[in-house]
């Protein structure tokens, strides 16, 4: 049970779970791929730029 200093409303609830559940299975729930957020960067660099 999540407790929340403020209330969200439903569709908000929705989109989030959404896109948890989406990161963890690794597709759309369509079962289209997720976008590389990785796309372009060096994967050797021991850092990464925010």
């Amino acid at each position: 049970m999540i407790i929340s200093c403020f209330p969200l409303k439903q569709s908000l609830r929705l989109t989030i779970a959404r896109s948890v559940v989406e990161k963890a299975i690794g597709e759309h729930l369509a079962g289209t791929p997720l976008e590389n957020p990785d796309k372009g960067e060096n994967p050797t660099t021991p850092w990464k730029l925010v």
